[in-house]
């Protein structure tokens, strides 16, 4: 188990501020956070790498706050993979196993059991410069594992591979970690990555842990602005007047009454915020018939278009003064008959679902 508690960590101008985290024995953890948000300091003070100004870290119940990395029994696979150019795969693969003064036959024994497990096997005597990215990672990460660490921290390990190698090298670090078990630790700024592989969530903004979660909630309950934009909840709005009723929140508009979900707790007078993702806006075409909730009128203004999907923005009148220019964003996926109805100047009918919406208050 690792647990974290009020770590702080001043570095220049930047610092990580309060950190709490328990992340259980053989769970997969995201990291997640925009660049330069404290993920890669982050994971340096759990490996050792930085020394923290306060707060405690316990390995397995163990407080290692003081302890050199090399105590700690962890495996770090850095977001460059930092592989020794001179040396050949299985040179690097082996360096841990050398260092910890292994037998020959041991370390030829497991470079060809790991190197088994990830597919490598035919790389063992292959020149580094030679690889590529995605063979560079799998040689970084056998050479993490080999020496059979408690936990794994991986630092953006698919920033340097292309979209499709990405994705089977997701594939297989989900089935590497259902065969090993161990606890990893891993970071990026990717949300599919973070639904793909983890278990739990973590996101870092600015140096704090604004919000944790299992991976399959991480568009629920977002009760936090910093966290509503980082995830994409790009319509924004803010409100002062409004009334509370059977439980939801009414924003009375022009043409219009807006419900929203009660998901927070609301002092009377106080400003609130609320969003909606672009692709849970519900386009209402001509012929539908609906009883939904906050229908809205109005005119597209620009369109994107991006293979299946299309991106609208569509100005409506009843959200001046409520969104920013009273301007929304749309992200829909048209049958090819439905795009001819999405061009600029075109008038439209969307309906905003109440379960869809994200109700947050300022951040302190």
């Amino acid at each position: 188990m690792i647990k974290i508690e009020k770590l702080f960590l001043k570095a220049g101008e930047f610092n990580l501020k309060n950190i709490n985290l328990n992340i259980k024995n053989g769970e997969y953890c995201v990291i997640l956070g925009p660049t330069g948000s404290g993920k890669t300091l982050l994971i340096e003070c759990i490996a050792g790498l930085k020394k923290i100004n306060s707060g405690k870290i316990f390995l397995n119940e163990i407080d290692a706050s003081k302890l050199p990395p090399e105590e700690r029994n962890i495996g770090y696979l850095p977001q460059d993979y930092a592989l020794f150019p001179f040396l050949n795969v299985k040179e690097n693969i082996s360096v841990g196993l050398k260092l910890q003064k292994c037998r020959f036959e041991e370390i030829n024994t497991r470079v060809a059991d790991i190197a088994e497990t990830l597919s490598i096997n035919h790389l063992l005597n292959r020149d580094i410069k030679a690889l590529s990215g995605g063979e560079k990672q799998r040689v970084a990460l056998a050479r993490a594992l080999i020496v059979n660490p408690d936990i794994l921290l991986l630092d953006e390990p698919y920033s340097a591979v292309d979209s499709s190698m990405r994705r089977r090298l997701w594939w297989q670090m989900k089935a590497l970690h259902q065969k090993t078990q161990k606890t990893i630790i891993h970071i990026t700024h990717d949300f599919q990555e973070a639904f793909a592989l983890s278990e739990c969530v973590h996101i870092i903004i600015d140096g704090k842990i604004e919000h944790s979660c299992r991976s399959k909630d991480i568009f629920k309950k977002t009760t936090n602005k910093k966290v509503a934009e980082f995830l994409g909840i790009c319509n924004m709005a803010s409100v002062k007047e409004y009334k509370i009723q059977d439980n939801k929140i009414l924003i009375k508009c022009p043409s219009n009454v807006l419900h929203l979900p009660l998901n927070c707790n609301i002092r009377d007078g106080q400003t609130i915020n609320f969003g909606i993702l672009p692709d849970d806006i519900k386009i209402i075409f001509k012929n539908d018939s609906t009883d939904d909730e906050n229908i809205l009128k109005g005119k597209i203004i620009s369109t994107i278009e991006n293979g299946n999907s299309c991106e609208l923005f569509v100005k409506i009148p009843d959200l001046d003064g409520i969104c920013r220019e009273g301007v929304i964003e749309i992200k829909a996926f048209p049958a090819q008959d439905e795009k001819k109805l999405f061009k600029e100047g075109n008038e439209i009918k969307v309906s905003l679902p109440p379960d869809k919406i994200h109700v947050f208050m300022e951040n302190k």
